[in-house]
């Protein structure tokens, strides 16, 4: 669903004065780079920032769980799969599991709050909510929190993880290790930043080190359209599914006018620490079940979560860089 939001990019294009061109401190702000998609994210029901991987089971002086992302799975089938779905079952008469319908007003995934059971660091530095998924690990006055708060893992295969039974026995341990906080992609407010335009990248090409732009050259003209493709892979992939998985990809362009309100001109520079980009969002797809859903393949001896999730091995064969795509298809 497109919102509100996509309407005011629109007019901001076929209204900006294209007279600054000829003032060389304002000229930045035609580049057309400040009006096409700039990032995406990613999200679930609210009620569920207090579930899933985010419930505290330990503290300790420096960290809760141990330091790890603790999932219990609540599921019988498939049992060394974490399926969300069981753990609505099971808190359901808490848990509101319902994502928010998309409406065309909406400014961010979620309308309600998704704070988590952390409200601020060890320091004492309050931890804000934004609507979908954060990324306290790229912040090393918050990073500690990442197992608790969510929701892609620290880069450098830092992120402990452990899955356990309904009961508390461990069924798997490991380490995780972040793909776009390796690249540098995603901010601490969970914008995964867009990749710069490649007509020739495919949903094949796994070297994008994030979520890229596909457009298709030769048909454009005649059919223009465009896909957004989100790879979540390995580290990234397991945690937001311990985390409660997918139900919102919003796409979001820049607020270049609350930017230049706030005296920030153009060019604007990526930076995954302190994003000076405001976003706007201009569209989202909501659905009723986790994108992020997987099983056991008993038959070949394949634990769902470690197997799938964490090794990233795709299509029964290794080589750790599998993982679904979410494609969002775009037609003018």
């Amino acid at each position: 669903m497109f919102t509100t939001g996509f309407a005011e990019v629109l007019v901001d294009i076929l209204t900006v004065n294209p007279a600054i061109a000829a003032i060389p401190s304002a000229s930045a702000i035609l580049d057309t780079s400040n009006y096409t998609f700039n990032a995406l994210s990613v999200g679930k029901d609210s009620n569920g920032f207090k579930y899933h991987g985010h419930t505290i089971y330990s503290t300790g002086a420096s960290s809760y769980n141990d330091g790890f992302l603790t999932i219990r799975r609540y599921n019988s089938l498939s049992p060394s799969s974490y399926h969300t779905s069981a753990t609505h079952l099971q808190f359901s008469s808490t848990y509101s599991s319902i994502p928010n319908y998309p409406t065309v007003y909406d400014t961010r995934l979620e309308r309600l709050s998704t704070a988590t059971n952390v409200t601020s660091s060890f320091a004492g530095d309050p931890i804000s909510e934004v609507g979908h998924y954060m990324n306290v690990a790229a912040d090393r006055s918050f990073s500690a929190l990442w197992n608790v708060v969510g929701g892609f893992p620290p880069a450098g295969n830092n992120g402990r993880y452990r899955l356990l039974d309904s009961v508390g026995t461990l069924i798997t341990s490991g380490n995780l290790s972040g793909v776009f906080n390796s690249f540098s992609a995603v901010d601490t407010s969970g914008f995964i930043k867009l990749q710069d335009l490649n007509a020739t990248a495919t949903a094949g090409d796994i070297s994008i080190s994030g979520p890229f732009i596909s457009v298709n050259g030769a048909t454009f003209s005649s059919t223009p359209t465009l896909r957004l493709l989100l790879h979540l892979r390995m580290g990234d992939l397991a945690s937001l599914a311990g985390f409660g998985g997918v139900n919102h990809v919003g796409v979001w362009c820049l607020d270049i006018k609350s930017m230049l309100i706030a005296g920030l001109n153009p060019p604007y520079a990526w930076n995954p620490l302190n994003n000076s980009r405001k976003y706007k969002l201009v569209a989202k797809a909501t659905l009723w079940n986790d994108l992020l859903h997987h099983d056991d393949l008993t038959a070949l001896g394949f634990s769902g979560f470690n197997t799938f999730l964490v090794q990233g091995i795709n299509n029964y064969t290794s080589g750790g860089s599998g993982g679904p795509y979410i494609i969002l298809e775009i037609q003018f």
